[in-house]
């Protein structure tokens, strides 16, 4: 016998699935789900909604628990994480959940979830996916530590923050190599990241 989803569980789905794109659709499906996350701080704009932290630009202000956790596909979803830095050298974009489970569980969890999307793979520190952005779009390159221009990396690891034990999967946008220029930063940013 078949049993159908809550729609409660497919909304999560949709709001994991949409993160993995680590672009603006993921706002707009958490605004379209914002029930799912009524114990975390949230602004809410026309069509898309943020998670917020304290200070993203602070150390020790850019994480949030949530009052209890969001199941979605097996996972216990338990915190978010947003970062910005930037410097005349660099900048560097960071977002995404705490999840209890351990990466490899994540990881093969996601990619079930993304059907047709480029799939985490295994690297050096958990589960990762890379894309370098060259004319106008991203392309997927392998893992590097060493990016050649502005990258964009999907990435399930280990958790580094005491407070949150298990997976940080996040969403990054970094050019540590100073390739880029300000305004094509801006232009992605813009594009994938409007809140900022």
């Amino acid at each position: 016998m078949l049993v159908a989803s809550s729609p409660a569980l497919a909304g999560g789905k949709d709001v994991l699935t949409a993160f993995t794109g680590c672009d603006a659709k993921f706002f707009r499906v958490l605004k379209a789900n914002a029930d799912l996350f009524a114990d975390a701080p949230m602004q809410a704009g026309a069509d898309m909604a943020y998670l917020t932290v304290p200070d993203r630009t602070a150390a020790g202000k850019q994480d949030t628990r949530f009052k209890s956790p969001v199941k979605i596909e097996g996972l216990s979803v338990v915190g978010y994480s947003d970062e910005f830095t930037r410097t005349d050298k660099m900048t560097n974009v960071l977002w995404g959940f705490f999840i209890a489970e351990e990466p490899a569980v994540v990881a093969k969890a996601l990619n079930d979830m993304s059907k047709g999307a480029a799939k985490l793979q295994a690297g050096t520190t958990g589960f990762v996916r890379d894309e370098v952005y060259s004319g106008g779009r991203w392309h997927l390159v392998k893992a590097s530590n060493s990016p050649l221009g502005l990258e964009r990396v999907l990435q399930a690891a280990p958790s580094d923050a005491k407070d949150f034990p298990g997976t940080r999967l996040t969403c990054s946008i970094q050019d540590a190599a100073g390739a880029a220029t300000k305004t094509e930063i801006d232009k992605v940013l813009k594009a994938l990241r409007p809140d900022i």
